[in-house]
């Protein structure tokens, strides 16, 4: 047996398939129940990472702490760090940082400075990749 149970999992999803995914999703892995928050059609979050509060112990409830992503306005070409309460991440976020620099979306984080593509560089990556993997 590999890792742990865990009963809350935390991801993206979209409403459609050609888009970049947007919303956050939590998911309860015990009773399949799902709560969602929509950001602005104009706003895309990167990956979310639950943060457990500081001083959390073994028994504590397992969403008892934060769930932050980064957010990327595809107006303003801005972005914000966004921290949300990770028992009830319908409601929104609980703060909004805005970061003074713009991060291009991307659906995982990326943590090498040296790495931002160009646009030619993607669409060349991604005209190589198979239409069908059949």
């Amino acid at each position: 047996k590999k890792g742990r149970p865990y009963r809350y999992t935390y991801c993206l999803t979209s409403t459609c398939a050609a888009s970049p995914m947007h919303k956050l999703l939590k998911v309860d892995m015990v009773d399949l129940s799902q709560k969602v928050w929509t950001p602005e059609p104009y706003e895309f979050l990167g990956e979310p990472l639950f943060v457990a509060k500081k001083g959390a112990q073994a028994g504590d409830a397992e969403d008892d702490g934060y769930v932050v992503s980064i957010l990327l306005n595809g107006r303003t070409k801005t972005t914000e760090f966004l921290v949300f309460h990770a028992d009830d991440v319908e409601k929104g976020p609980l703060c909004r940082v805005p970061l003074p620099t713009y991060l291009p979306h991307a659906l995982h984080g990326t943590w090498t400075p040296e790495f931002v593509p160009s646009q030619a560089e993607i669409e060349e990556a991604w005209s190589k990749v198979p239409t069908s993997l059949g």
